[in-house]
């Protein structure tokens, strides 16, 4: 973090960082934990949908992981590497195609975990910060 943020800032940016752990961090790998590494490609590729494709639903909305990351990416932390992880993998899971292949969508598990554990991280430090 570049600019040192008062008290009241940083509170500010920790229920923030909480927001974005329950609706990204949670929701991006929710389906999928429960298929599992080893449950079969189709139940694996209707997981992924449902997490990436419907990340978050609200009031007959619905957004994708990387149109949330968009609305709740915190502009002061640009040069925090999760933010910059966080970054990668979405493009990358904006750009996988769902159709593909068994390891295609392994791989995006993978990436999946990987956000929602960035955003743990992220959160957790913050909140360390604020003394919470």
């Amino acid at each position: 973090m570049t600019t040192p943020l008062s008290p009241e800032a940083l509170e500010e940016l920790v229920e923030d960082l909480s927001e974005l752990r329950h609706d990204l961090g949670k929701y991006i790998a929710f389906e999928t934990r429960f298929v599992g590494d080893d449950g079969s490609t189709d139940d694996l590729r209707a997981a992924l949908r449902q997490d990436l494709l419907q990340t978050h639903r609200r009031r007959g909305e619905v957004e994708t992981a990387w149109a949330l990351w968009a609305r709740l990416r915190p502009t002061q932390l640009t040069s925090e590497p999760e933010v910059a992880a966080i970054d990668r993998a979405l493009a990358e899971l904006a750009d996988i195609e769902l159709s593909g292949p068994r390891d295609v969508l392994l791989h995006a598990v993978s990436l999946a975990r990987g956000v929602s554990e960035a955003t743990r991280a992220l959160h957790r430090r913050f909140a360390v910060l604020a003394d919470r």
